[in-house]
């Protein structure tokens, strides 16, 4: 897994790696050379489970600053 990653909040960044799983997917995504917002985090680690039936991919991730939270990644029609 490499290419593009946009957030909203933290601008764009690059998918640097990534690993398929039996049960999922892990990518980290580097923000330092896009256009992150000033102060903002430099890096995001997710960890995915992957619902192929609902086409989603069902997050949590941790910043570089060491927060974490959970999100959902639908697919677009």
């Amino acid at each position: 897994m490499r290419g593009e990653f946009k957030s909203p909040v933290e601008g764009e960044g690059r998918i640097t790696s990534g690993t398929v799983r039996s049960d999922g997917i892990a990518f980290h995504v580097d923000f330092s050379g896009g256009t992150a917002t000033p102060g903002a985090s430099a890096a995001f680690d997710f960890d995915c489970l992957v619902d192929a039936s609902a086409t989603t991919l069902d997050c949590t991730y941790k910043d570089s600053r060491g927060r974490t939270a959970s999100l959902i990644f639908r697919r677009e029609p």
